[in-house]
């Protein structure tokens, strides 16, 4: 019981990480990248630099994201698997959705 709801605790945190990074990354890194130029007062060479720098770091969130998820289907039962694909898209919500699943376990 208590495997099972550290599995579901580590997929809900890295599926609602995984949805921070990959939700709308230009939008946010557009704004980061504003208030660095503004705060450091970055020249036009040193914002090329940091926006390919954010750029390559949200590529490698999003492939760690990927990896996670694959190394946890192979951990999670498909009953598991099934409830964490269900809550792959759903962000924020589907965070405090898996939560609500693992605390209704717990009950049980």
């Amino acid at each position: 019981m208590k495997r099972s709801i550290l599995v579901a605790a580590i997929t809900a945190a890295t599926l609602s990480v995984s949805a921070l990074v990959l939700a709308q990354p230009g939008e946010r890194h557009e704004r980061k990248l504003e208030r660095m130029t503004e705060e450091l007062q970055l020249t036009e060479t040193q914002q090329q630099q940091v926006q390919l720098i954010m750029e390559e770091s949200r590529q490698q969130h999003h492939t760690v994201a990927e990896d996670t998820r694959a190394k946890m289907a192979q951990v999670l039962t498909p009953e598991q698997q099934a409830i964490m694909e269900s809550h792959k898209h759903r962000g924020e919500s589907g965070h405090k959705g898996m939560r609500g699943h693992c605390e209704k376990e717990a009950e049980s």
